[in-house]
C-alpha cells in the first residue's frame, strides 16, 4: 500500500532518543546513540522500537529535585488501570442506567478471559458500545501518557468484549475475546449452539455483515477511533508531549501492521479481505501523518490551566502537578494571583494541584466523570477546604488513600485517589437473563461484588473493617454501598496493590466529635513560615558568642526580652521537655543556639517568641509539647499556644501530651503520617483538636500534675506514674468507655 510509516516513526523516536540523551548528557544514565537514528541501545534495527523505553528513560533521567521543582511524579501501571477502570465504570453507569455496582460486573463479565455462558442483553451492549465510542476524554497533565494510553486500552478492550458477546451468540463472528480475527471462517461438521474461545476458530462461520461486521471491529479500528475522536491531552513539557504522543502512534501502527497481515491471511473471502484492505486506506494513511511537531492527534503542549479552552468532556483524568505553594511562589507569583482570580475556591498558600482540580470540574459536561491521584493534603489542610467542598457539591464520591503503597517512591509524596460523578444514573436490574439485583448479600453471588469484606483485608494498625465503594442503594443512586454503608462522600484505604486491584479497602470507622480547640478560642500560631527558614538562620548564633555579643551590648539580653534569645527547633521539643545541647537547623548544629533581633525579623513575630506559650512540635510520632514561661524563639515547623482561652495552659499542656490526644489526633488527620510512622502537624490540624472542659477540681488535678511532670521530668518511676494518671483522668475527662480507652492504649503499644 506504499505507505513508509516504519522510517517516519523511527525518525521521530531517534530525534525524542537524542534529544533526552543531550539534556541528561552529564547524568551518565541515558544510552549512547552512534550512527544511524534507527539504531537504538538493545533495539534490533528491523523491529519497532517501543516508546515505553523512551518513557522510563525521560522519567529516570529527571532529578528528585527537579521532579519536587515541577512537581512531576509518574504514576505506576497498577495505579493507572485502576483510576482508568474506576472513571469507566462511573461512565458506563450514567450511559446506561445500570448502577455502579452491576456496571462494574458488566465490565468484568464482557473482559474476562474464560467465557461466562451468560448472556448479556443485546440492547445493553449496544449502549455501552455506543458509549465507549463516543467518550472524550482528557488528561489536563499528560506528561508521558499513561493515563490517556490506559484509558485508549481499557476502551479498546472493553469495546472487543462487547464484540464477543454481540457476534459470538450468532453467526459470522471470527475473532477471539481480544478481537483478534482468527482461522477461515469456514463452518465444520459437529460444531453447534456457543462455543468456548478455545473452539471458536472451528465454529464461527463468515460474518453476516450486518451492523457488527468484523472488520470494523478489529482493535486497529477501534484504536483509531478512540485516539481521533475519545483521547485528550495537554502538558507544558514538550518532551513529555512528544513521548505521550509517540505512544498512541506505536499503538496504532502494531495493530495496524496486524490488521493488514490478517486482511492478506490465506483462506479469507475476496471481498472480505477487500473491505478490510480499503478500510486500512484512510486509517493507514493517518497512521503516517507527521506534522513539524509529531504525530497529529489530539494531545497538545499547552499550559490547561490558561491555554486550553476546550470543554465538555465525559471523563477527566490524570495526576496533576504537586507544586507545593512555597515552590510555585519562587516559580511566579503572578501566576498564583491570575489563579486566585479565576477560582475564588483557591485560598491562602495553595499548592497547583487544587487549581487543576477545579478546572476539571469546569471542564466536564453534566454527566461528567472525574479521576485524579492527589497530595493527601487535600483532605487535611485549610486551604483545601473550600476545594473540597467544591468537589463535594459537584459529586465527589470517594477518596482512597494509597498513601501506604509508596507510590512514589523515595520523593516523601502521600497520595490519595480522589473519585467524584456529576450524574446519579437510574438502575437497570439485570446485565443478562440472570438477574443481578441489589438486594444480594454481600459475597453470597456468584460474582465478585464492589463491596469486598474480607477478614484477610482487616489490619489492627486500622480501625474500621474492610469495605468497597461506590456501590447504589436500592434506587441505584450512587453513595451508598450494598452492605449497608449509606452517606455521602467517603474515605477509604488500600494497603496494597492487590487491595486497590479487588477494590478491597478499608473504611476508617468514625470517631467522637467534640468541641475543639478554636471554638474555646484558643490561639494559634507558627514559630516561623517556611519561607523565613533562610532568613532565620543568618541570625542564629550559639551561646559564648551570645554573650560576648551582650558583653558588647550589640545584642543585649535582660530579664525581660531583650534584643537576644533562645532558640529552639521542633526537634528542640519532647513531652514536658525542651533540650537546646545541640539544635540541628538548615543543615548546620548549633549549641544552645539564641537569635538575634535581625531587621528582617518581623515586631509580631519577635512579640510572640518573647510571650508565653505552649510549643509544639510539627514533626514527630506523637504530639509532644513544653510550656515555656521565658522568651523562646521557635523555628520553621514549630507551633505555638499563645492564647490560653482562660485555661490554665498546664491543663492544656496535659491534654496535649497525654495517650488519648495522639490517637485522636492519628485517626482524625491520618493522611497527614509519613513515613517512619511520623505525623506532620500543622495549625490548622491543632485548631482541630478536640477540647473538653471539666469541673474546677478535676482541671486543677490534671495541671499540676503536668506541671510537676514538667518541673522535674527525668523518667523513673515516678514519671511513668503521672504519665499513667493524666492518661487515665484524660480518658475520663473525654467520656471514654473501657473498651474505647483499650483501644488507644493498644494502638500506642504498636
Amino acid at each position: 500500500m506504499g505507505f513508509d510509516w516504519g522510517s517516519r516513526y523511527r525518525e521521530a523516536f531517534g530525534s525524542i532518543y537524542e534529544k533526552i540523551g543531550s539534556v541528561h548528557d552529564d547524568s551518565g544514565r541515558t544510552a549512547c546513540i552512534s550512527g544511524n537514528s534507527a539504531r537504538f541501545h538493545n533495539v534490533s534495527s528491523d523491529r519497532i522500537p517501543n516508546p515505553d523505553v523512551l518513557a522510563k528513560l525521560y522519567t529516570d533521567t529527571l532529578q528528585i529535585s527537579h521532579k519536587k521543582g515541577s512537581g512531576v511524579f509518574y504514576t505506576p501501571p497498577e495505579v493507572v488501570r485502576f483510576m482508568c477502570r474506576e472513571s469507566l465504570a462511573h461512565y458506563l453507569s450514567n450511559s446506561t442506567g445500570l448502577s455502579f455496582d452491576l456496571t462494574l460486573r458488566f465490565m468484568e463479565r464482557i473482559t474476562a478471559d474464560v467465557q461466562n455462558n451468560t448472556d448479556v442483553d443485546r440492547e445493553l451492549l449496544l449502549g455501552a458500545d455506543r458509549a465507549l465510542e463516543t467518550i472524550r476524554v482528557f488528561d489536563p497533565a499528560v506528561g508521558c501518557g499513561a493515563f490517556i494510553c490506559g484509558m485508549l486500552d481499557e476502551i479498546v478492550r472493553l469495546r472487543s468484549g462487547i464484540t464477543w458477546y454481540i457476534r459470538g451468540s450468532s453467526a459470522g463472528y471470527t475473532g477471539d475475546r481480544s478481537g483478534r480475527f482468527i482461522g477461515d471462517g469456514s463452518a465444520q461438521s459437529g460444531c453447534s449452539g456457543r462455543t468456548s474461545p478455545d473452539t471458536a476458530a472451528c465454529c464461527r462461520p463468515i460474518p453476516d455483515r450486518r451492523p457488527f461486521m468484523a472488520e470494523d471491529r478489529h482493535p486497529f479500528v477501534l484504536k483509531y477511533n478512540a485516539v481521533a475522536n475519545s483521547i485528550h491531552g495537554a502538558d507544558i513539557d514538550a518532551t513529555a508531549v512528544e513521548i505521550a504522543r509517540l505512544r498512541l502512534w506505536y499503538e496504532l501502527i502494531t495493530e495496524y501492521e496486524r490488521y493488514r497481515s490478517e486482511a492478506e491471511e490465506p483462506g479469507y473471502a475476496k471481498s472480505y479481505a477487500e473491505t478490510m484492505n480499503s478500510a486500512t486506506h484512510d486509517a493507514g494513511a493517518t497512521c503516517n501523518t507527521i506534522e513539524e511537531n509529531g504525530f497529529k492527534c489530539n494531545v497538545s503542549c499547552a499550559d490547561s490551566l490558561f491555554e486550553y479552552d476546550v470543554c465538555s468532556f465525559d471523563v477527566i483524568i490524570g495526576n496533576p502537578p504537586y507544586v507545593s505553594a512555597v515552590e510555585g511562589s519562587r516559580s511566579g507569583r503572578g501566576m498564583r494571583r491570575a489563579l486566585k482570580k479565576k477560582f475564588p475556591q483557591l485560598k491562602g498558600s495553595f499548592d497547583i494541584y487544587a487549581a487543576f482540580l477545579l478546572d476539571g470540574i469546569r471542564r466536564l459536561n453534566g454527566k461528567g466523570v472525574y479521576c485524579w491521584i492527589v497530595p493527601n493534603k487535600l483532605l487535611v489542610s485549610q486551604y483545601a477546604m473550600p476545594v473540597l467542598e467544591y468537589l463535594k457539591e459537584n459529586g465527589l464520591r470517594y477518596t482512597i488513600s494509597v498513601s501506604d503503597l509508596d507510590v512514589f517512591s523515595g520523593v516523601g509524596v502521600y497520595p490519595v485517589i480522589v473519585t467524584g460523578n456529576r450524574y446519579e444514573a437510574g438502575r437497570k436490574g439485570s446485565i443478562g437473563t440472570q438477574s443481578l439485583n441489589s438486594t444480594e448479600s454481600c459475597g453470597a453471588s456468584e460474582h465478585r461484588d464492589s463491596c469486598c469484606i474480607d477478614t484477610n483485608c482487616s489490619d489492627p494498625g486500622k480501625s474500621g473493617v474492610s469495605t468497597g465503594v461506590g456501590s447504589t442503594d436500592e434506587f441505584g443512586v450512587h453513595g451508598a454501598d450494598r452492605c449497608g454503608n449509606h452517606g455521602g462522600w467517603r474515605e477509604y484505604a488500600a494497603s496494597s496493590l492487590q487491595q486497590l486491584e479487588t477494590r478491597c479497602f478499608f473504611s476508617r470507622s468514625k470517631i467522637r466529635q467534640y468541641e475543639t480547640f478554636a471554638d474555646h478560642n484558643i490561639k494559634i500560631a507558627s514559630g516561623a513560615a517556611g519561607f523565613q527558614a533562610a532568613i532565620l538562620k543568618q541570625y542564629i548564633i550559639e551561646a559564648q558568642r551570645a554573650a560576648d555579643a551582650t558583653l558588647r551590648e550589640e545584642h543585649p539580653m535582660s530579664a525581660g526580652c531583650g534584643n537576644t534569645i533562645p532558640f529552639a527547633v521542633s526537634g528542640s521539643i519532647d513531652k514536658y521537655c525542651l533540650d537546646r545541647s545541640k539544635v540541628r537547623y538548615m543543615g548546620t548544629t548549633f549549641e544552645n543556639p539564641y537569635i538575634f533581633k535581625g531587621e528582617k525579623i518581623a515586631d509580631s513575630k519577635w512579640k510572640l517568641w518573647c510571650s508565653e506559650k505552649i510549643c509544639i512540635a510539627g514533626m514527630a510520632k506523637e504530639l509532644e509539647a513544653y510550656y515555656s514561661r521565658e522568651p523562646l524563639a521557635i523555628g520553621v515547623g514549630t507551633y505555638a499556644i499563645y492564647g490560653f482561652g482562660g485555661t490554665d495552659p498546664f491543663y492544656l499542656l496535659a491534654l496535649l501530651n497525654s495517650r488519648f490526644m495522639s490517637w485522636y489526633l492519628r485517626e482524625k488527620f491520618y493522611e497527614r503520617h509519613l513515613a517512619g510512622g511520623y505525623i506532620a502537624v500543622n495549625k490548622f490540624m491543632l485548631e482541630q483538636l478536640p477540647l473538653v472542659r471539666t469541673d474546677k477540681k478535676t482541671e486543677q488535678e490534671l495541671a499540676r500534675r503536668a506541671e510537676k511532670l514538667q518541673q522535674n521530668f527525668c523518667g523513673g518511676a515516678m514519671a511513668e506514674k503521672l504519665l499513667s494518671e493524666i492518661d487515665e483522668m484524660v480518658c475520663m475527662i473525654y467520656g471514654l468507655d473501657g473498651k474505647e480507652t483499650d483501644r488507644i492504649r493498644n494502638a500506642a503499644l504498636g
